[in-house]
C-alpha cells in the first residue's frame, strides 16, 4: 500500500509530528515559543483527523509522535507501535457557530437550531466533524443527541472531512450553523458568530499525545515540552482547557 503523507514544515531534520487539525491554529505558535526556548529543530506536522492519523500510523506511516484529539484513536495502536505512555494534555470544547449576520444569530443557541431544523420549510444545513473518525465529531453528535436534534435529515447534516474544513464550511457560506472546536473559533473569527455549548451536553474532548517506535531524542524533548508551564500557558490562550488545572 503506497501512503502519501502531507507535510508543512520549514525543516527536514526535525521530528515527524501526527497531528490532529484541530490544534492547526494553535501549532505554529506553540513551534516558534519551542524553537526559541530550547533551540531544538523545527518538526515536522500531518494535520488530519485522529482516526485518520492512527489508521495511517498502522499503516507504516514513518510518525514519531502522535498528538490525538482522544485516547481511543491511540489506544487501537498495538503496543509494539508505542514507546511512551498515552498522556492528556489538554481538553477541548465545542462552540456553535454560525456566519455573521445569519437569521439564527440573535437568538443563537442549541433551542433555535433545533426550531429552524423541525421547521418543514427550513432549508437549514448544519456541519460537524465526521463522527466516523474525528473525536470533535463524536463530541458533536453528543450534543445534537442531547437536543433532540439527532439524527439530523441527511438532506441537511454536511459531515467535514475534520475540525477545520467544518468551520471552513460554515465561513464559506456553505451550510448554515456548525459545531467546532473552540480553539479554531479563537484562532479565526473572522465572518463568524459563536455561543458556548453546555458543558453538560457533551463530553468534553481529550488531547492526548504520545511517542512512537521510531521517536527520537528530539520527538521525545517536544513530548517533555508539551507537557510544559510554557507549552500549557499557550494551549489556555488558545481556548484549551488543562488537565487538573
Amino acid at each position: 500500500m503506497l501512503l502519501c503523507v502531507s507535510l508543512q514544515a520549514r525543516s527536514d531534520s526535525g521530528p515527524l509530528v501526527a497531528a490532529a487539525s484541530s490544534l492547526r491554529s494553535i501549532w505554529p505558535q506553540l513551534m516558534e515559543q519551542y524553537t526559541a526556548g530550547t533551540g531544538n529543530p523545527t518538526p515536522r506536522v500531518s494535520f488530519a483527523s485522529s482516526g485518520l492519523l492512527s489508521t495511517q500510523i498502522m499503516n507504516g506511516a514513518p510518525f514519531e509522535l502522535f498528538l490525538s484529539a482522544d485516547r481511543q484513536s491511540i489506544e487501537r495502536l498495538p503496543e509494539a507501535l508505542l514507546t511512551s505512555n498515552a498522556q492528556v494534555y489538554a481538553t477541548g470544547e465545542l462552540q456553535l457557530v454560525v456566519p455573521i449576520g445569519s437569521s439564527l444569530s440573535e437568538h443563537l443557541s442549541l433551542e433555535s437550531v433545533a426550531t429552524a431544523l423541525q421547521n418543514s420549510e427550513s432549508a437549514l444545513r448544519i456541519a460537524i466533524p465526521n463522527p466516523v473518525h474525528a473525536p470533535y465529531g463524536r463530541a458533536a453528535r453528543e450534543v445534537l443527541v442531547s437536543a433532540g436534534i439527532w439524527p439530523v435529515p441527511e438532506s441537511q447534516l454536511l459531515a467535514a472531512e475534520n475540525a477545520a474544513q467544518t468551520l471552513q464550511f460554515v465561513q464559506s457560506g456553505a451550510v448554515d450553523v456548525a459545531l467546532v472546536p473552540q480553539s479554531l473559533v479563537y484562532a479565526y473569527r473572522e465572518g463568524i458568530e459563536s455561543v458556548v455549548l453546555p458543558a453538560n451536553s457533551y463530553t468534553l474532548v481529550e488531547h492526548t499525545i504520545v511517542s512512537l517506535r521510531t521517536a527520537d531524542a528530539d520527538a521525545q524533548a517536544l513530548l517533555e515540552w508539551m507537557l510544559s508551564d510554557a507549552a500549557q500557558a499557550l494551549l489556555r490562550a488558545s481556548g484549551l482547557g488543562i488537565p487538573g488545572r
